[in-house]
């Protein structure tokens, strides 16, 4: 049956290939140098494809090889396919990275400035590719107001750390080209992601295909090729949720480890995507297993867990809250519409919400790189996340957590979900529709992301629910990663 399932992928990735290829094939329009590069690239993937394939037919691999090997080839396609300054709202996140090392003046609103060599090439990715910025010098500080950007002086520097040693020594120390700086960038970034990945799937007891299923994502594999705030907030929840897992499942006593690590990674959290420092509300669900038996002890750890998260969510918010005033001129008026019409806005919050239901699915590939340019299939959504959804059910993995955590676990997230509408209507709405706007704009599902992960790895399922090929959920990921992922580089190259 496993050669059989294996050989029946094969099958599936060569005919996409193919797929792709007809029309250079038949149209005979294989002429232009970049209409070769696109037919070399594609036979390259399909190569790679059949090794993959071959690999994981012969060899036992680990769940953790699997997923390096599948993220690495998925990834680095990723960062250098993509156009620069392509990713989700990249060009603002790396000139909030850049303007750290560079003085930036700025404007009367408290508007941090986007150096003008970035705004001047901003319009050679959408069809030039990488190729047009392999000459392009940053030889100095130049800096120019752009307001469409000013929703990156929101983060911290401490939401960029991946990509401040690439972006210092390669663009402060010793001035590369512009190439470069975005690339090296993106590789740390990817390789920060990659080790956070690899150790939540190594410390999860259960469930570690789902773990690894969820990390690989289409949002989450092109976010972590480019340079975004999203970044350290993903990869911050995925550690969390991992940790937080293995604790409630082993029932141990914390270790001063465990401890530490909830703590960065809420702090970054925090720093980065304030709202989803919510989730780390989960420690008070912990067994009290988890605190030796001892009130004291267990009110000493979450006091310190829970003071330090807030203490510095708290400082950030407040920081944050000024630069949305200054930055957004009808944010106080919709303010004063939300407090004057409470049971208005409740009905308009709860409409946008179910509105939106297909975010519980298309979270999965919703927006990824390049959104502009492709927009991923109802399809490729729904079939991932039945991939997840076979991860989840293929083997016993049951927390018992009973009708009140789950209800609490429901209400976070609910509350989450709700937070970001409500910033997104003050922001967002409130400079691109009507004040009072019965609609929320703006939202979009990748932030449902750190939620779903919440929820479905909490789901309980029976022992041997599913008999399958232990492959079967990865070339589903692979099949869906690489047509997304084509599609992206036919479009851009």
């Amino acid at each position: 049956m496993k050669k059989k399932i294996n050989f029946i992928f094969l099958i599936l990735f060569n005919l996409t290939i193919v797929y792709f290829l007809k029309d250079f094939i038949f149209n005979n329009s294989i002429d232009t140098i970049k209409e070769k590069v696109k037919v070399g690239v594609l036979i390259g993937i399909d190569v790679v494809l059949n090794l993959i394939v071959l690999l994981f037919s012969k060899k036992e691999l680990s769940i953790i090889k699997k997923f390096v090997i599948i993220a690495t080839f998925i990834c680095v396609g990723y960062i250098f396919i993509s156009p620069l300054l392509r990713g989700i709202d990249e060009t603002a996140h790396f000139s909030r990275v850049y303007s750290f090392f560079f003085n930036s003046k700025t404007t009367d609103s408290g508007e941090y400035q986007i150096p003008k060599v970035i705004l001047d090439t901003n319009n050679i990715p959408k069809h030039g590719g990488n190729f047009s910025y392999l000459n392009v010098k940053i030889v100095n500080s130049d800096l120019v107001e752009a307001n469409k950007y000013r929703g990156a002086r929101l983060y911290t520097p401490l939401s960029y750390l991946p990509y401040l040693i690439p972006v210092w020594f390669f663009g402060f120390l010793i001035k590369s080209n512009l190439f470069s700086i975005v690339i090296s960038a993106r590789f740390f970034g990817f390789l920060v992601y990659l080790i956070s990945s690899i150790y939540a799937i190594k410390i999860m007891p259960k469930r570690k295909d789902f773990m690894a299923l969820f990390c690989l994502m289409p949002i989450l594999i092109s976010s972590a090729a480019t340079v975004t705030a999203d970044l350290l907030t993903n990869s911050s929840i995925i550690i969390f949720i991992a940790v937080w897992y293995k604790l409630y499942h082993d029932k141990k006593k914390i270790s001063v480890k465990d401890i530490a690590i909830i703590i960065v990674a809420g702090i970054l959290a925090g720093c980065s995507k304030m709202v989803y420092a919510l989730e780390f509300l989960l420690i008070f669900l912990l067994p009290k297993e988890c605190f030796g038996e001892n009130n004291k002890q267990k009110i000493k750890v979450l006091g310190i867990i829970c003071g330090i998260v807030l203490i510095v969510t708290l400082i950030n918010v407040v920081m944050v809250s000024g630069s949305m005033d200054n930055s957004y001129e009808n944010m106080k008026l919709q303010k004063e519409f939300i407090l004057s019409h409470p049971l208005n806005y409740i009905a308009i919050l709860g409409n946008s919400i179910l509105t939106n239901w297909n975010f519980f699915f298309s979270f999965t590939t919703n927006h990824t790189i390049l959104q502009n340019i492709f927009e991923p299939t109802q399809l490729a959504q729904i079939i991932y996340f039945i991939a997840l959804l076979i991860c989840i059910y293929k083997e016993e993995a049951n927390l018992s957590l009973g009708k009140l955590k789950t209800t609490f676990i429901i209400i976070t997230g609910f509350l989450i979900i709700s937070i970001i509408y409500t910033s997104l209507y003050l922001q967002w709405t409130s400079e691109n529709a009507d004040v009072g706007s019965p609609e929320i704009g703006g939202v979009q599902a990748r932030y449902y992301i750190p939620v779903m992960l919440m929820f479905l790895i909490c789901l309980p399922s029976k022992k041997d629910c599913l008999k399958i090929d232990e492959n079967i959920p990865y070339y589903l990921s692979l099949w869906v990663n690489i047509t997304i992922l084509i599609r992206v580089m036919l479009a851009v190259i």
